[in-house]
């Protein structure tokens, strides 16, 4: 990879200080899939080893058509491309209305929380509970003001659960869940209010970290337990010992296929790049 390529590349249409930062984080995620990720025998991030000058050029200029860049905390690239977190949809709708307030909290089952809307102004109470005290998420809201108006989205934890079930993969939301559950939250409520704003940044996000064909019935810890399957035998092992069990067996089935695909592919990847 050449990275001062990349540099002198983008240098040329954007800020040298957004460019610098960029490099330095696609030079960690190429040293930790091949110098960290190569000491434990296993690469960290193997999809770095398909990717090229062109594609790191490319991805980080379509980013920047939006006014937005790649800068590994805010919007971050992954094996499917670009993820953006919840700030980075409130930075573009502030980037048209920058007057805009927004208030993005989780609800948990230990507080109280009520709203109204009257003559297009909204009013509401959250009543936070033990705020040191762990307690179970159950929803969430959204509220935007700006000069547009005053709008509100809530969003139960059953929707967010469904939502968590059309991932591509299962180990972010597992990691950062509350980080997850915040950005559903905020990007539907973007993309109910500010569509013309965040259509193009709510495309790229589907396309890297969405899957509406994933199954919704399936349970979440099945889709979890077929996600770390790393070999197509412990596929195969795992199949035939749950097919005569599991509830869905067609959901089931469904996952298990695409889970066989995308390891086959794997497969043939890592024999191309002297990997296996």
């Amino acid at each position: 990879m050449n990275y001062e390529k990349i540099k002198q590349e983008l240098i040329k249409k954007h800020e040298e200080v957004k460019v610098v930062n960029y490099i330095n984080y696609i030079t960690k995620l190429k040293t930790d899939a091949y110098f960290n990720g190569a000491q434990k025998g296993k690469l960290k991030n193997p999809w770095m080893g398909f990717r090229d000058e062109k594609y790191f050029i490319d991805i980080f200029n379509k980013i920047a058509e939006e006014k937005l860049y790649i800068d590994g905390e805010i919007i971050l690239i992954n094996a499917h491309g670009v993820s953006f977190t919840a700030q980075a949809y409130k930075n573009l709708v502030l980037i048209r209305y920058p007057e805009t307030k927004f208030d993005l909290q989780l609800v948990k089952e230990q507080d109280e929380f009520s709203c109204i809307k009257k003559d297009g102004k909204i009013f509401y109470n959250h009543k936070i509970g033990d705020p040191f005290k762990e307690g179970k998420v159950v929803g969430g809201y959204c509220v935007i003001k700006n000069k547009l108006g005053e709008f509100i989205e809530t969003i139960s934890l059953e929707e967010l659960n469904k939502i968590r079930k059309t991932a591509k993969t299962d180990d972010i939301w597992a990691t950062w869940t509350n980080e997850m559950y915040l950005k559903s939250i905020i990007k539907r409520a973007c993309k109910r209010h500010f569509k013309d704003v965040v259509v193009n940044l709510e495309q790229i996000d589907n396309e890297a970290n969405s899957d509406m064909t994933n199954p919704l019935d399936i349970a979440l810890k099945t889709k979890q337990e077929i996600e770390a399957i790393e070999t197509i035998d412990d596929l195969k092992k795992y199949y035939l010992k749950q097919k005569d069990t599991i509830e869905f067996p067609k959901s089931f089935h469904a996952l298990v296929c695409k889970k066989q695909k995308e390891l086959s592919k794997q497969k043939e990847l890592s024999k191309e790049d002297g990997v296996a």
